[in-house]
Parts: C-alpha cells; structure tokens; sequence
C-alpha cells in the first residue's frame, strides 16, 4: 500500500546476555530472580502505579531501541519508509521480542542498522539473535539480498513471508494463500474421528474448531467466497459421518448453521464470523485515533467514507 521504489525488510529476535555463570544455590537464586525481573520488562507492554492510577503502556527495554531508530532517521543515518501526504516516516516495528525494520534498499541503510543494533547490545544487554533474523528485499535481485544476509550473518527471505504468524505480501484473494487455513481443518477434522464420534461428539468438535482455527486469518483479510464454501463443505461432511458418500444429509447444512432460537444447532457461519471479525476494525478506526495503523490508512485512503469502503 506504501509506495516503494526498493524497500527493505529486516526481522530480528532479540535474545537476552543474562545466563547463569555460578553453580552455588544463592547465584542460582539470584539468576532466577534476575530473569523473573528481565521476564516482566521484556513482556509487550507494561504500565506503572502512580498514586493508585496505571500510566500509559510502554516498553520497557525496547523503548530505548525505537528511541534510537527515531534518532537515526532525524540525523539521516537510517532511511525509514516515508508515508505520503507529509506522513510520519516509519522504521520499526516491535512485538514482544519479535522487531521488524522497514527503510530503502542500500548498503550504508543496512550498514548502519548493523551498527545500531550493536551499540544497543551494548548498552542494554539484548543481543540480536541473527540466526533466527531475516532480511528481505522488495524489488531487489535476489543475489544482492543473498550476499547481504551473508554479510550480516543471516538468513534471505523474499515476499510473502510470516510474521507473527500473519502472512505479508500475500494476496489473501487467492486460494493458495489459505491453504494452510484448509489443511488445518482437514486435519483437525479428520475421517477417523468422524467414525469413532457421535453426533453430539462432531457437533461439539465442529463448534471448537470453528472457534479456534479461522480466528486469526478471519480477523484481518477477508476469505474468498471459494474458500468459505471449501471449509463448509469440509465440515458439513465431517459432521454427517466423514468422506463417506452414502451418508445422507437429513438437513440442508445452512439451516443446520442457525442458533438454536432459529430451528439450528448454532454451528454459525464462517463467512459471518470474518465479517463480524473484519467489523471490529471501522469501529477501532473511529474509537483508537493514537494507533499507527490509523494514521497510515488515513494518509493512504483519505476520506472516512473511502476507508469504510476498504474495511468493508
């Protein structure tokens, strides 16, 4: 969505420079307790007690990184991703111990990412675990970011990549990129198990894996129409007795979705669950103006009516 002529990705996981050094119970004790205390700080977000009242979030040990990459694009050592429309210029992006850096393809940006991120060590004692990171390049020839990773000690990646188990950069209105969604249900709601259930039993499996599995995708992309009818039809099947052709489908399995109140058994509907889910983020756009996902779709969209559009 963000206009890039060669971008730059670069996801690291921190690890921490605490370790247990003495044997004897008392350093134990203090190792043990000093990882309780690094456990808290590290965790996403924490807030303090002021006179019986929370502040606001933060975090604690990561604050001091972003501080450092603000003050490396202010002094043009780093080249973040500018937002259009006189936006914000966005570097980095932090998840518990999970940070991705976004900025133009070139040595020096890179470079000096290294270079950041080791006087950060130094001062905070949280070293980049560079066999778990990752750089990747958009519109860059796949030798140049090869030979990169291996200057930085990493690995390559390329679009689409995982991160936090969310897809990005795959076009989510293609089936193949909810393979992984119907193989997890073909898995979860395999033939033996429906052999080996009652009727109570798959209706209780089905109602479980409905609110499990699909959550996470349904919360942010839309399915496909082709999708939704595949994993209906998966669980249609599994619930009437598995793969077996000859089993009868005493009740047309829309009816079979509707609450209890409606003459159903209150499986309900995968497509209303996405849409339901998808819903949340026009009435999160209108109550959390702070966020950054906020600002960038309002740089990027415009107008309210326009961005009730894109979320619909």
């Amino acid at each position: 969505m963000i206009p890039m002529r060669s971008g730059l990705f670069v996801e690291i996981s921190m690890k921490s420079g605490l370790g247990m050094k003495e044997k004897d119970l008392s350093s134990m004790l203090e190792d043990k307790w000093r990882s309780w205390v690094h456990g808290c700080l590290s965790t996403a977000k924490i807030s303090v007690l002021v006179n019986g009242s929370p502040t606001k979030e933060f975090m604690m040990e990561k604050e001091g990184l972003k501080v450092a990459m603000d003050e490396a694009v202010h002094k043009g050592l780093f080249q973040g991703v500018s937002l259009p429309n006189h936006g914000p210029t966005i570097s980095i992006l932090q998840y518990a111990d999970d940070t991705i850096f976004l900025g133009d393809w070139s040595r020096s940006n890179i470079l000096n990412l290294v270079r950041i991120l080791r006087c950060f060590h130094l001062a905070s004692g949280l070293k980049v675990n560079f066999q778990k990171s990752k750089v990747i390049g958009v519109g860059v020839n796949p030798e140049e970011v090869r030979a990169m990773a291996r200057r930085m000690k990493c690995n390559d990646g390329s679009l689409p990549f995982s991160y936090l188990g969310m897809p990005v950069g795959a076009k989510m209105s293609k089936i193949e990129s909810w393979l992984p969604l119907i193989d997890k249900f073909q898995s979860k709601l395999s033939n033996w198990k429906a052999k080996s259930l009652s009727f109570g039993g798959r209706l209780i499996l089905c109602k479980s894996v409905l609110g499990s599995l699909g959550l996470y995708l349904f919360s942010l992309y839309k399915a496909p129409k082709r999708v939704i009818k595949i994993l209906e039809s998966i669980r249609a099947r599994f619930f009437w007795g598995g793969a077996d052709r000859s089993k009868i489908a005493w009740v047309a399995w829309n009816a079979t979705m509707n609450s209890k109140n409606h003459g159903g058994l209150g499986i309900g509907s995968l497509r209303a669950l996405n849409l339901a889910l998808l819903g949340k983020w026009w009435w999160r756009f209108r109550s959390d103006s702070e966020g950054i996902w906020h600002e960038v779709l309002e740089l990027e969209v415009g107008k309210r009516r326009q961005i009730l559009r894109v979320l619909s």
